[in-house]
């Protein structure tokens, strides 16, 4: 009996299982969604899968976040990232973000919020406030 396209196929398999949904090492991920909250994460991770529509970064020690971390994810509907030491948010930071409805800053240093990093979240429903000191 050949056992090679039996093994062949196991293998497509296995391969397909292991990359179609990649999933960050510090995070859980549960369908479309990868909940990094409460890691201790300085920065955002990389390797989220593009499918995720709910990213948790809540409670973490984010100071800054990258101006390529969300990039990738223009399939985003929730972003957390209350609760971190972010002090910034950059120009176009979350421009691809256009199918954000649901976006939560709260309980950070925020110090400066570029004039454009929310420009293109045109499809905001709740964006919970946060304070600006100058």
């Amino acid at each position: 009996m050949n056992l090679e396209p039996f093994i062949k196929i196991l293998l497509y398999f296995l391969t397909l299982a292991t990359t179609s949904s990649p999933c960050p090492s510090e995070c859980s991920c549960q369908k479309k969604s990868t909940d990094c909250s409460d890691k201790n994460l300085a920065l955002v991770p990389t390797g989220i899968s593009s499918a995720t529509k709910r990213l948790l970064l809540d409670n973490n020690t984010l100071s800054r976040i990258s101006h390529n971390a969300f990039v990738k994810l223009s399939n985003l509907v929730e972003l957390q990232l209350s609760t971190n030491k972010l002090n910034s948010l950059d120009g176009f930071l979350f421009s691809n973000l256009v199918l954000l409805e649901l976006f939560n800053v709260c309980s950070n240093a925020l110090t400066n919020v570029s004039q454009n990093a929310l420009d293109q979240l045109t499809g905001l429903i709740v964006s919970l406030s946060f304070l600006i000191f100058n």
